[in-house]
């Protein structure tokens, strides 16, 4: 008997040498949207649980913009994921950052906060400041501005001089780099929070262009995976 194996397409974005390891498509939530694959998955939707790990659950909103919900701090939408530094880019769907900041809490979560600065916030006459400082314009109104400034100096100046209120003190806020030691400046905080996750570690396989997963369906041991190009796939046919 002759045996012919024939390639043809399928979309499986990995391939494993073992039988029991099923590959897991990379979904979006609409074509411009993150690429989801391991660790996250898509929640209740394209993806069965196996196909992430636990606690990088994503949803869909309105099928176009991806979300994670953290389960003290609310959903955040999804700007960026970088599978290979570990990295999520989160920003606030009501532009206002800076009003989550003030509750933000990742327990309970696989993240952590790879950068953070302490950060006083303050609340001062908006006549006498808005034009001085930069003024975080969405916790503000024409009477009250609010401030937030990594600066003791500043902060014992603002108090002191302009006649403001400390409304938070030192509260650990995101960053995507330290701030140098005692500069005096306010911040709008009106980017993106980024945070980073340790496990499952998957870096060097990335690296080398691969995909984890679960090494089988019934095992929490995690392998890396060859990445294929999402054309290629393999059908077997026998003469």
């Amino acid at each position: 008997m002759n045996t012919f194996i024939i390639f043809f397409t399928f979309l499986f974005p990995l391939l494993h040498t073992s039988t029991t390891a099923q590959p897991c498509p990379i979904t979006r939530c609409a074509q411009n949207q993150v690429p989801i694959r391991f660790p996250f998955y898509q929640q209740a939707t394209k993806h069965p649980q196996n196909c992430g790990y636990p606690g990088f659950n994503l949803s869909c909103k309105t099928q176009s913009t991806t979300y994670l919900s953290l389960p003290y701090s609310g959903d955040f939408y999804i700007r960026d994921i970088n599978y290979l530094d570990q990295l999520i880019t989160l920003y606030d769907p009501n532009n206002c950052l800076p009003n989550r900041l003030l509750t933000f809490n990742i327990s309970g979560t696989p993240f952590v906060i790879p950068f953070h600065e302490n950060y006083t916030f303050l609340t001062c006459p908006s006549e006498v400041i808005k034009s001085r400082f930069d003024i975080i314009e969405c916790m503000s109104n024409s009477t009250h501005s609010v401030l937030a400034t990594s600066s003791m100096r500043l902060v014992s100046s603002l108090v002191s001089s302009y006649s403001c209120r400390v409304v938070v003190a030192a509260l650990p806020v995101p960053v995507s780099w330290p701030v140098k030691e005692d500069e005096e400046f306010t911040a709008e905080l009106g980017g993106d929070i980024q945070l980073t996750w340790y496990v499952p570690q998957c870096g060097d396989c990335e690296a080398q262009g691969g995909n984890c997963g679960f090494k089988s369906n019934d095992s929490d041991e995690i392998d890396c995976f060859r990445r294929l190009p999402e054309s290629s796939k393999y059908l077997y046919f026998e003469l």
